[in-house]
């Protein structure tokens, strides 16, 4: 069973919301743990900032475990997840990490049986169709989770409601705001 987390937005935050985040994503998961940490949203130059902080809230969200961590890059991507029992998508823009994660002719068995989480553009790759804010569309994602999704979610854009609505098969849509998530699991 593979455990999905859809965070909202701005899990770079170290807010005590946030630390709920990474709390769910430990939640189960017996030691020692590998996580994984995926940054293919960013601008490399920023990779090494985002994994300082998500080292410490991983750490801060459970010190008594001991955790693995490592870096994807689009080289080890595969050999590194197959060794991590948890894979985190960081978010940034959503085309830098669709167009990778699209390529892969195997992304469900690569994540199969895993804890998969991502934030904003890291939890859009995994549904069927999201909303981007960066390009204001609709995009389709890899359809893993046959769902809608509109992270950063502001009930003050109701037309984004409207618009994913009515793209593509008539889906569940969720509305995730900023420093909030949505678990599924999914069996493959």
């Amino acid at each position: 069973m593979t455990k999905f987390i859809l965070h909202g937005g701005y899990a770079g935050d170290s807010t005590r919301k946030d630390l709920n985040f990474f709390r769910e994503i430990l939640r189960g998961v017996e030691a020692p743990v590998k996580i994984l940490c995926v940054y293919f949203a960013r601008e490399k130059i920023k990779w090494s900032r985002f994994y300082r902080h998500d080292k410490k809230m991983f750490n801060k969200a459970n010190p008594k475990i001991k955790i693995k961590f490592a870096i994807a890059t689009k080289n080890n991507f595969i050999k590194e997840a197959k060794k991590a029992k948890i894979i985190y998508f960081e978010g940034g823009i959503n085309h830098f990490l669709q167009n990778y994660l699209l390529s892969l002719k195997n992304l469900r068995n690569i994540i199969k049986n895993k804890v998969v989480a991502g934030s904003s553009a890291g939890a859009n790759i995994f549904v069927k169709y999201f909303f981007s804010r960066h390009r204001d569309q609709v995009i389709k994602g890899t359809g893993i989770l046959s769902i809608k999704i509109i992270c950063h979610y502001n009930p003050k854009k109701k037309y984004i409601i409207e618009r994913l609505k009515n793209y593509g098969e008539d889906l569940k849509i969720y509305k995730i705001p900023e420093y909030k998530y949505i678990i599924f699991k999914k069996d493959f």
